[in-house]
């Protein structure tokens, strides 16, 4: 069986928690590699909010500046 390649994944929020969750949705939808999502919340005006279900998918570092 062939192995799934490791990958990290950043994502850069800054703006609508909808649209980062929709990002990270399409991407957990991928079976194809084992990975790690970083999203970064770039000090947005909106913080991010993760959907519910992300919670244990992803991690969260916030910019304050």
């Amino acid at each position: 069986m062939k192995k799934k390649p490791k990958i990290g994944i950043i994502v850069l929020h800054y703006g609508s928690s909808s649209i980062t969750n929709d990002c990270i949705g399409s991407i957990l939808k991928s079976d194809n590699h084992e990975y790690k999502i970083l999203v970064v919340d770039n000090a947005s005006p909106e913080s991010f909010k993760a959907k519910k279900n992300f919670a244990n998918s992803i991690s969260v570092l916030k910019n304050k500046q």
